[in-house]
């Protein structure tokens, strides 16, 4: 190991300064020695801290605070039953683009809080693939109130931006609403199904899945899971319950029935009976998420072939960046 020995650029003797030390008084012939010339005084360094997260140094005109950090809206992405969400920039100068969820009805508190909760529980999880399935559902920056601009006093959570994870299955149908080709609906189900095989693993059940909480990724074959105040530990009733909104919402991206699974005939039949039979009688199905999975795959190959690449053709996301 190298070893380095400071010396007095005075007389050549050695130094021997404190720890954190600023500065240090030769032994020998008393010349004051500055260690490191680089050193910020505390205050020196509050200063341009306060500087670097100030919003209106930076040309923010609109920012809310939430705890210690200021964000500026860039855009309104949805409207739940009991919350908002938006897509939000970290306003200073080195920004950072996020997702922030904003509860809109002080009755839903602890619904609202419980989402938080569970996903950090999540996050502790030593179940198999975690480290793979983790970055298919939320990433939690921070929560707490909104202390300044329109929407102070209302609790937030901030998530971190799903790079790559542009629309939900929701926004999917709409811009296909005679339904997408069904060799994207199988794929899309079995991405559902491998995350909600996770979670079952780790002892949680998501149960609340629908194409709002579905997101899917652009130009390739992903899909993560959004909307986690329903989650909770899992029991048998809710393993069923999540299985069968699996079903309803790949039935409605085919352009069928979210309530009964039905599709239209483009789809193959044997792939429209599982459906059917998943949305109405999940307690017949495969006992878990990843047998499901599976079954799904020997039904590609039967009904479409080898495998192929089959992205949801989108539009991207359109932003009005901060002039």
């Amino acid at each position: 190991m190298d070893r380095h020995v400071l010396k007095c650029p005075q007389c050549n003797a050695p130094l021997a300064p404190a720890k954190f030390a600023r500065s240090v008084t030769c032994a020998f012939c008393q010349t004051v020695v500055q260690v490191d010339p680089t050193t910020v005084s505390a205050a020196r360094y509050r200063r341009a801290l306060v500087e670097w997260t100030d919003p209106a140094r930076h040309g923010f005109r609109e920012w809310w605070t939430i705890g210690t950090s200021a964000w500026a809206p860039v855009a309104h992405l949805a409207r739940g039953e009991r919350s908002e969400v938006f897509a939000m920039d970290r306003a200073r100068s080195l920004g950072e683009r996020a997702v922030v969820k904003l509860l809109q009805t002080a009755g839903d508190k602890d619904a609202f809080q419980r989402e938080w909760t569970v996903l950090q529980q999540i996050r502790r999880t030593e179940a198999r693939g975690a480290e793979v399935f983790l970055r298919r559902i939320p990433v939690s920056i921070l929560t707490g109130e909104v202390a300044t601009g329109p929407h102070a006093g209302k609790p937030a959570h901030v998530f971190e931006w799903p790079v790559g994870f542009s629309h939900t299955a929701q926004a999917a149908h709409a811009a296909f609403p005679g339904g997408v080709d069904p060799r994207i609906g199988l794929w899309v189900w079995r991405r559902i199904l491998e995350v909600v095989s996770f979670l079952h693993d780790a002892g949680f059940i998501h149960g609340d899945i629908r194409p709002e909480h579905v997101l899917l990724q652009d130009g390739e074959h992903g899909a993560r899971l959004l909307g986690f105040s329903a989650a909770r530990r899992k029991d048998p009733a809710s393993v069923c319950l999540d299985l069968q909104r699996t079903a309803q919402t790949v039935a409605y991206l085919l352009g069928g029935d979210f309530t009964t699974g039905a599709t239209p005939t483009t789809v193959p039949e044997e792939m429209r009976q599982l459906l059917e039979c998943s949305a109405t009688a999940p307690s017949s199905l495969p006992t878990t998420p990843w047998k499901l999975r599976e079954e799904l795959g020997e039904l590609a190959r039967r009904a479409f072939g080898p495998p192929s690449f089959n992205p949801i053709g989108m539009p991207p996301l359109e932003f009005h960046e901060r002039a």
